[in-house]
């Protein structure tokens, strides 16, 4: 048998079962009126589980209110949607644990340096030593291969096969003639003995001033370096030790001439070389 019941937000006539009003139930006549009653006697602080924390906008610095539940799972930072926008374009306040600067870091620049340097002049000098993950206890000793001269690599150089040479000058020194991994025999030079090489033209540039040994034109004049003439033709006399060798730097212009009539210029060279020079030089 039903029992009768007014309804406490309505206070429309009803009849429900006694056992729901036992169990505490059986105050409103639908699920319309018992939602309103909720909504207008159980929102906000009349809730039973109603829990609000006072906290600070960190972008506008305002004083704000946010349920409980937000915080937990980490929501109910900023005030609204505005200064939750803004902190996004700008990023987090933190603090740079090199120089003690505050900053703002974005999410880009935490995934990239975590969020704990304000440049990357910190960085380098954060990550330098055991603070860096790679630190493999600092820099090797080496010994050149070159020159002999004692200098210090990192590790991760030796790995690699590199760390054996002091500078580029003396890498490049050894990589050359038999040295060279992909050296043929000095076929490179052909028909040029291998000791005609660039120091050994330098050298004679340098004998004579940088000047052409004919005309006296000067390597500016001449708009490159000048050529090194071999007085008897012999490309290979170099190679050759039963030959004596002599070599001029010539202009552009006079070397053309020595091409032809060879045996005036040699006769040529040669005497002016005994007159200037009091004799051979080489």
């Amino acid at each position: 048998m039903k029992v009768r019941r007014i309804c406490e937000w309505c206070g429309k006539e009803f009849y429900v079962v006694p056992s729901v009003v036992k169990n505490g139930k059986g105050k409103f006549c639908s699920r319309t009126c018992s939602a309103r009653s909720q909504s207008e006697n159980l929102s906000g602080k009349n809730h039973p589980n109603y829990k609000q924390i006072e906290k600070i906008c960190p972008i506008c610095g305002k004083t704000f209110h946010t349920h409980e539940c937000r915080v937990k799972v980490g929501r109910g930072t900023y005030c609204s949607h505005k200064c939750a926008s803004e902190a996004k374009l700008r990023g987090e306040k933190r603090t740079c644990l090199v120089c003690g600067k505050e900053f703002y870091a974005t999410r880009a620049e935490q995934k990239r340096r975590g969020g704990k340097y304000c440049s990357n002049a910190c960085v380098g000098k954060g990550n330098r030593g055991g603070n860096n993950p790679n630190w493999n206890g600092g820099e090797v000793e080496c010994v050149c291969l070159n020159c002999g001269k004692k200098f210090f690599v990192n590790p991760a150089r030796l790995k690699d096969g590199r760390g054996k040479f002091c500078s580029k000058e003396c890498f490049n020194e050894w990589y050359r003639g038999e040295n060279h991994p992909k050296w043929k025999g000095g076929i490179a030079y052909l028909p040029y003995c291998s000791k005609f090489n660039r120091k050994f033209r330098q050298r004679i540039r340098d004998k004579f001033d940088n000047k052409c040994f004919i005309c006296g034109k000067t390597e500016e004049e001449n708009g490159k370096k000048l050529s090194i003439h071999h007085v008897d033709y012999d490309k290979t006399c170099l190679c050759n030790t039963s030959n004596s060798c002599q070599f001029v730097p010539l202009c552009g212009s006079c070397h053309s001439k020595t091409n032809g009539n060879r045996d005036y210029w040699e006769r040529f060279l040669m005497a002016k070389l005994r007159s200037r020079l009091d004799g051979y030089y080489i």
